[in-house]
């Protein structure tokens, strides 16, 4: 009976954490662009703390790798335009992957069914010393806006092992999913004035000093002429 009391007390000592919880995040988590700009953003888990999962008398499964993972992306589509999902560099670091980079939206603003799994062995990478970057997605900028967000939707699905009858999505309990991106889009910014337009503008300070004015819009004529030239010529 004191050994039986003694491994319950062991067992309750057992670092079982359902309370903390591990995060995704994007890098960066704020930038500001222009429009027309191209951007990438990376989605990156942090190492997983060591969550315990009883599957029977005395036996514990650790929680703390990754097997397998998908999620949706929702952005507004009034503000970017995504164009295109790449395999993040964590799960193929250490073995053969198979990846999906999901299907795009740009009506409505999401990019679904973004899925990684590794394709050998049973069980995922441990990451519980270190997480990893899962994917990077590149979006332009359609509009100004002084800070649209870009998040995980709902219902991602985070997996420890290949077993889904047991471990279905198991790890997603222990992840906070609510990390966004906020990105600020300013107007096109405003192109430097051009070489002849600078030369036309020293020939009317010229002009107001004293210089005739037939001249002056003689110069200024012949400046655009050629500036139109040369533009039409590139």
């Amino acid at each position: 009976m004191k050994l039986y009391t003694l491994l319950l007390l062991l067992c309750a000592a057992l670092p079982i954490n359902g309370a903390a919880l591990d995060s995704l995040a994007f890098t960066p988590d704020t930038q500001s662009v222009n429009v027309g700009d191209t951007f990438t953003l990376s989605l990156d888990i942090g190492k997983l703390t060591q969550h315990l999962r009883s599957c029977g008398f005395f036996c514990f499964i650790n929680e703390s790798s990754l097997f397998a993972w998908q999620v949706e992306i929702d952005y507004d589509p009034n503000v970017f335009q995504a164009l295109q999902v790449d395999e993040g560099t964590f799960l193929p670091g250490t073995d053969t992957t198979t990846w999906f980079p999901g299907f795009i939206d740009d009506t409505n603003g999401s990019i679904s069914f973004i899925l990684e799994s590794l394709t050998n062995g049973s069980s995922g990478v441990n990451t519980d010393l270190t997480g990893g970057q899962l994917l990077t997605v590149t979006f332009q900028a359609l509009a100004a806006s002084l800070g649209s967000t870009i998040s995980i939707a709902p219902g991602s699905c985070f997996q420890a092992t290949i077993d889904l009858g047991t471990t279905d999505c198991t790890i997603s309990t222990f992840l906070n999913t609510s990390a966004t991106a906020t990105v600020s889009v300013a107007s096109s910014a405003v192109p430097e004035p051009s070489l002849w337009l600078v030369n036309a503008l020293m020939l009317l300070a010229m002009g107001v000093a004293g210089l005739p004015v037939r001249r002056l819009r003689d110069r200024v004529s012949a400046l655009v002429d050629t500036a139109m030239h040369r533009t039409a010529g590139k």
